[in-house]
C-alpha cells in the first residue's frame, strides 16, 4: 500500500540545515499494523507527515496505491472542536462539506468505542481517554484505508492507556485498516504492531516482526525487548 525509498528531509533554519531523516526505505504492505518507535526527535512525526503528505521529501520517493482522501491521521491531541458536540465531532468531515452527516455510521462508530451515552456531550465534559476516543471516531468515520497515528496515547494514564491499546487492536483486527504507529515505547510497540521499526538519528536501524505469540503477557518478549533496548540506546 505504501512505499517509501531513501527518503531524507532536510528543514532550513536560521541556525542552518536540520537533516530529519536520512535514506529511510520501508514498505507498508496492505492490512499491516507497523510501529514506528524511536525517541523524541529521531525523526517519526516527520516520516509520519510525509506520509500524509503535510510536507514534501527533500529526496528519495514515497508511493502510495490509494487516494489521499483514504489516509486518515490522529495527532498526539484529540483536537476537537469545543462548540460541537461528540457525535458532531465525529461526523466534522461530513459537516465541513455540506452535508447533514451520517447518524447511522457515527451512532455505530461511538457504540463500538463505549461513547453511546456521551453522543450529545462537549468536549469539556470528557475525560482525556474519551476525548481521544472520540478523535480516533473521527478519523474512522471517514473511513481510511491507511491511518496514521502520532503518539495518540502518550498523554493518557496508564489504565486509560492500556484500554485504548486493547480498543485499537480490536478495530485493527476486525477492519483489517493499515496502520503505522509512532511510539516511543517499546511495550506499547510490542503489544499492538506486526512489526517495529526503529528510527534513531533519523535513520531506520533495525526492524522486528512480531509474531502474534508475542504479546506483552508472553515470556517470549524479554529477549526481543531487550534487543530492541540496545537498538535504541
Amino acid at each position: 500500500m505504501v512505499k517509501i525509498e531513501e527518503i531524507s528531509k532536510v528543514y532550513e533554519t536560521k541556525n542552518g540545515s536540520v537533516q530529519a531523516l536520512r535514506g529511510v526505505s520501508l514498505d507498508l504492505p496492505e492490512g499491516s499494523f507497523t510501529a514506528l518507535l524511536g525517541k523524541s526527535g529521531c525523526g517519526k512525526t516527520t516520516l509520519l507527515r510525509l506520509v500524509a503528505g503535510l510536507e514534501a521529501p527533500s529526496s528519495g520517493t514515497l508511493s502510495l496505491d490509494l487516494p489521499r482522501l483514504q489516509v486518515g491521521y490522529v495527532f498526539q491531541e484529540p483536537r476537537l472542536m469545543p462548540w460541537l458536540s461528540v457525535a458532531d465531532n465525529v461526523r466534522l468531515a461530513e459537516l465541513g462539506g455540506g452535508g447533514h452527516g451520517d447518524f447511522d455510521d457515527a451512532a455505530r462508530i461511538l457504540s463500538v468505542l463505549g461513547l453511546s451515552s456521551f453522543s450529545k456531550a462537549f468536549p469539556h465534559q470528557l475525560s482525556g481517554g474519551m476525548a481521544q476516543r472520540v478523535a480516533l471516531g473521527r478519523t474512522l468515520f471517514c473511513k481510511p484505508s491507511l491511518i496514521l497515528m502520532d503518539e495518540p496515547f502518550g498523554a493518557l494514564d496508564w489504565f486509560t492507556r492500556r484500554s485504548l491499546q486493547e480498543d485499537l487492536l480490536r478495530l485493527w483486527q476486525e477492519g483489517g485498516k493499515t496502520i503505522l504507529f509512532v511510539t516511543h515505547d517499546i511495550d506499547e510497540a510490542l503489544m499492538l504492531a506486526g512489526r517495529v521499526v526503529v528510527l534513531k538519528d533519523g535513520e531506520v536501524t533495525d526492524r522486528f516482526e512480531v509474531f502474534p505469540a508475542h504479546r506483552r503477557d508472553s515470556s517470549d518478549l524479554f529477549p526481543l525487548r531487550e534487543r530492541i533496548l540496545r537498538t535504541l540506546i
